[in-house]
């Protein structure tokens, strides 16, 4: 029975450790990449010394590089210059050439890296400045983008040339709005004024000397509303067969540099800093 009780309360010490192991953020390349770019600094520096320290864990000589200039660039974020400097010192050893990109780091940043990379040219670490070519602007591409409108069915129904002008088509849809607003405004209008005119006995006799204009009122009224109602219905039949539920409304077009790195072969020569790595390793 004791057993069972000791088994039991070791595993229910256990459990949170269990869980907290399987929460622990994984260590790779890609889980630093996006912390990094999520300017989550002080987590990418604990994710990219997991991968360097004690021995590098990353499969080629790129990737190392790429941890450096990460760990170096986060360092920098957080104001830990002294550690950020030591990684590119590293960095810099393995590739006198690297560039810092200008699209993604700042220019006080790149300003201190080339600092950096002046004074260890200087002490003779790495070569010659006039032997480090310079930074060839980035390449560009072309970013074609789309911009999708969508539009709901419910428009079509809807009379005046609010369907036409949904549909993207203006010219239709001033002629729908300024046809059927007259015809409807002479029907209102015509309307109202057989209404008024005086009669005797029932509404639909008048003075001999009004029935010339109560027939045109009346006429007018009943027409303009013909009109009206077949404008309508032709509106929305137009409408609705002219739908397109998704438009492209315009195209941008946009040139974008293509981030690129140094691929050339690492050349260190001397080392500045005590015990040196290899190209791209670690202390």
């Amino acid at each position: 029975m004791r057993v069972v009780v000791l088994l039991g309360v070791t595993l229910a010490l256990l459990a949170p450790l269990g869980a907290l192991a399987q929460e622990a953020p994984e260590h790779t390349l890609e889980s630093a990449e996006a912390s990094f770019r999520q300017q989550h600094y002080r987590d990418t520096i604990v994710l990219v010394r997991a991968l360097l320290y004690p021995a590098p864990k990353l499969e080629s000589i790129d990737e190392i590089h790429r941890a450096r200039e990460m760990l170096g660039a986060s360092y920098w974020q957080v104001k830990e210059l002294d550690n950020g400097e030591r990684e590119w010192q590293y960095l810099l050893i393995a590739r006198p050439s690297f560039q810092l990109d200008k699209f993604y780091y700042p220019k006080e940043m790149r300003t201190f890296f080339e600092s950096l990379r002046t004074t260890l040219v200087r002490q003779g670490v790495i070569g010659k400045a006039s032997n480090i070519p310079q930074a060839k602007p980035l390449p560009r591409v072309l970013k074609i983008t789309e911009v999708i409108e969508r539009r709901s069915r419910a428009t079509a129904f809807i009379p005046f040339g609010v369907g036409q002008f949904n549909n993207g088509n203006s010219t239709w849809g001033w002629f729908f709005l300024s046809t059927e607003a007259t015809a409807l405004a002479t029907s209102v209008g015509t309307s109202f004024a057989y209404q008024f005119l005086p009669t005797t006995g029932s509404p639909f006799t008048f003075s001999k000397n009004m029935q010339g204009a109560a027939k045109t009122l009346y006429w007018t009224s009943l027409i303009s509303g013909a009109v009206f109602t077949g404008l309508v219905t032709w509106g929305i039949i137009d409408a609705n067969i002219r739908h397109e539920p998704v438009r492209v409304v315009r195209v941008e077009r946009t040139l974008e540099p293509v981030h690129t790195v140094d691929v050339r072969t690492p050349q260190p020569q001397k080392a500045l800093l005590k015990n040196p790595p290899a190209a791209g390793g670690s202390r």
